[in-house]
């Protein structure tokens, strides 16, 4: 094979050793400062470059001195030369992380003996999404230092102001998030992940474990807690999150102090409210609400001793009142611990099996369908446990004060006035044993007692927290709020959508 006519200068530079040098050892600087490895870095890998492309250009040198007549031989190694250097450069090319494991970033957080909640900011960004590998950290390799000021809590108020200002001036950053929703753990991980500044993040939590709804609210043959739930709070833990369990703001955590500590609050608190039922024996032991039942129940198995739940359905007719996700839970988790009976009472009509004229393609489907709580229901009972169109009158009990049963009356809904009412049956009432009653009938926002009152935010006229259309801010300046708390009553998809936002708009508050 013949590259090139022995007499063109072209050959004759192409197999000089010291070109052959230069152009590896370029290719291997250009490829390092292309993908900004650090001055360090792109020493070592250029010392690297130039040695092996040292080797090889000895090896060409010594076969140009043998066999100088032989054209084709000194091509070859012309091509292998060149052909290596250009790997070496895509090598480099290929080289865009640098790993850091995530004890190492906590040995620099920790550094200097620092106090627990001391503001801390990292200079660098993560570069790739920290579930591709949970146990390390992906950074910038430009990352810096970490810069850190001890600021001391002291009592007077000239001291206060004092510390407020060493804090504003260095920069130094730390955000607080209070919740009881998934859109609060969210906030914590996409705040570290799509380039914002890494800060110290603190959520507090008013359960003994962290994780909100998605932890107690969720039964766990719905969504495992070890393998999802868990498992996420870890990843967060890894990522520098500090969570703060049995911290309910307004009790035994004082709100105001939030605003002196924190630069940033975000509230994810949820939709906690649950919607009652004021009829007659609504006191009756044996009678609460699905949140209860369900938290009760989830809190027992993580402890290992689920049949020791202080809510249990053993053996007992249970009636679970309300048909939506929450009473399906309900009942899916009354089957698992071996109900006698089981019956939901729906205060709405049946759906029809096809979509009807007013809710066509590509609105959400509302038709009949069984969930997996009544399928399980139907496969042991024989029949759908859902009765439409009923409501309880009262609650009737034993001499103990316990409920032994839930008297019903049919109604059918009709128009007044524009809008559909409820108009009872006669004759319709029935009663059920019931022996275990769950109320399951929606939420009607947050908890106003304790953290809302404290902290002076403004509700809106459905009774969900105020905030800034653009910012996510509430009245208060650097108090945040997202999730089914702001929205209402919604999906976990939600809370995830309204973490992101919330995260961008306390992003943008800091940095002003």
């Amino acid at each position: 094979m013949k590259a090139f006519p022995k007499d063109t200068k072209f050959q004759k530079f192409a197999a000089h050793p010291l070109a052959q040098l230069a152009a590896a050892f370029a290719l291997g600087i250009l490829g390092a400062l292309h993908f900004g490895i650090s001055l360090s870095l792109l020493l070592s890998i250029t010392a690297l470059t130039t040695i092996l492309a040292a080797a090889l250009l000895v090896a060409n040198v010594r076969s140009v001195a043998e066999n100088a007549n032989n054209s084709k031989h000194q091509g070859l190694v012309t091509l292998l030369v060149t052909l290596t250097a250009l790997l070496l450069g895509a090598t480099l090319a290929s080289i865009e992380r640098y790993e850091v494991p995530a004890n190492q970033i906590k040995s620099l957080i920790n550094e200097g003996a620092m106090e627990v909640g001391e503001p801390v900011e990292l200079t660098g960004v993560l570069e790739r999404d920290p579930e591709v590998a949970p146990e390390r950290l992906y950074l910038q390799l430009r990352v810096q230092r970490i810069r850190s000021r001890t600021v001391s809590h002291k009592s007077s108020a000239d001291a206060r102001q004092s510390e407020s200002a060493e804090r504003e001036a260095s920069g130094v950053v730390m955000l607080a998030a209070v919740p009881t929703k998934a859109s609060a753990q969210e906030f914590a991980q996409l705040d570290l992940r799509y380039g914002a500044r890494i800060r110290v993040m603190t959520v507090l939590e008013r359960a003994d474990r962290p994780g909100g709804l998605l932890m107690y609210g969720i039964p766990n043959m719905k969504l495992d807690k070890r393998g999802v739930v868990l498992r996420r709070i870890e990843l967060l833990e890894r990522e520098g999150v500090k969570f703060l369990c049995n911290a309910n703001v307004g009790e035994n955590v004082e709100a105001n102090l939030l605003q002196r500590d924190f630069d940033a609050v975000v509230l994810c608190t949820g939709a906690t409210q649950p919607r009652d039922l004021p009829v007659a024996g609504r006191e009756l032991a044996g009678v609460h609400f699905a949140m209860d039942y369900l938290t009760a129940s989830t809190q027992a198995l993580l402890n290992g001793g689920a049949d020791e739940a202080p809510i249990h359905a053993r053996n007992l007719d249970v009636v679970v009142i309300g048909g939506g996700d929450t009473g399906t839970d309900c009942v899916g988790t009354a089957m698992r611990q071996g109900c006698r009976s089981l019956v939901q009472a729906e205060i709405l009509p049946r759906p029809p099996d096809e979509r009807a004229a007013d809710n066509p393609w590509p609105e959400w489907p509302k038709v009949y369908k069984l969930d997996y709580g009544q399928e399980e229901a139907a496969a042991r009972f024989g029949a759908d446990p859902r009765d439409y169109c009923i409501t309880a009158k009262r609650f009737l009990g034993d001499a103990d004060g316990r409920v032994q049963a839930i008297e019903t009356v049919r109604i059918e809904w009709v128009r007044d006035n524009g809008r559909f009412a409820m108009k009872e049956v006669p004759g319709s009432e029935k009663t059920w044993p019931a022996t275990l009653v769950l109320l399951a009938m929606g939420f009607l926002g947050p908890e106003r007692a304790g953290m809302l009152d404290q902290l002076g935010v403004t509700l809106d006229s459905r009774g969900n927290v105020a905030t800034d259309p653009a910012t996510g801010m509430t009245n208060v300046p650097g108090v945040f709020a997202a999730g089914d708390m702001r929205r209402g009553q919604s999906l976990v998809v939600w809370a995830i959508a309204e973490g992101r936002k919330a995260a961008a708009g306390v992003d943008e508050w800091l940095r002003r």
